[in-house]
């Protein structure tokens, strides 16, 4: 992103609450700040929600760069001056909607089967969006699924860094269109060398990836 689209703000926006503006006021423009400044100066009240509502639903630029040591070494970056599109808040998910959305799905995780009903103690059901607030989706039942927390964290990280243009036909968006494939989640050289071997033996990539497990079972 250029520094125009860094300070272009667009007309029409929402002002951030307090508690989110007193976030961005810790956040420096293009100033790299680590997440123990963040709780220092904010205090551990679930600030990197906070920080993707400020990108997702109020339309500023942070960017998130984790460091060698893992989850304990997150940077953040403010990018923008302010908003740079239009504000698209999502409505919380009222508690009645969320109980249909969970009995609709048989109290289970549509990506793993995972059981998260009251029975359990072990996972906690998840009422996600299939389409992000981030992306326009709605918080209507067609677009809500059930999710174990485990799967709901894979989905978000997921969807933090994602360059598909739509979700259409995405795996964690429309677990039901995949039931019977296997997706690989491949770094883009390895999703590359993939691609190209594919072109030189003049196969589809499902039918390499097919060979390479036949050659390594057993016996």
């Amino acid at each position: 992103m250029d520094e125009d689209e860094d300070s272009a703000i667009i007309e029409g926006t929402r002002p951030l609450p307090a508690h989110l503006q007193k976030l961005i006021d810790m956040l420096p423009l293009n100033v790299a700040v680590h997440r123990t400044e963040v709780e220092r100066l904010y205090g551990n009240s679930n600030y990197a929600r906070r920080i993707r509502k400020i990108e997702a639903e109020y339309g500023w630029v942070i960017e998130r760069h984790r460091g060698s040591n893992g989850a304990n070494d997150d940077w953040y970056t403010r990018r923008s001056e302010g908003p740079v599109r239009e504000a698209r808040i999502r409505r919380e998910v009222r508690p009645k909607l969320r109980q249909v959305v969970y009995e609709r799905d048989g109290w289970r995780c549509v990506m793993d089967g995972a059981d998260v009903s009251p029975e359990q103690m072990f996972l906690k059901p998840q009422c996600d969006h299939k389409v992000p607030a981030a992306r326009g989706g709605p918080s209507t039942i067609d677009n809500l699924q059930t999710l174990c927390t485990v799967c709901n964290l894979k989905k978000r990280q997921a969807c933090h860094g994602c360059q598909l243009p739509t979700c259409v036909g995405c795996p964690y968006a429309f677990p039901e269109l995949f039931e019977d494939r296997l997706v690989l989640n491949l770094d883009a050289v390895t999703g590359e060398r993939l691609r190209m071997m594919s072109d030189v033996e003049g196969v589809p990539p499902a039918v390499l990836v097919t060979r390479l497990i036949e050659r390594a079972r057993p016996g």
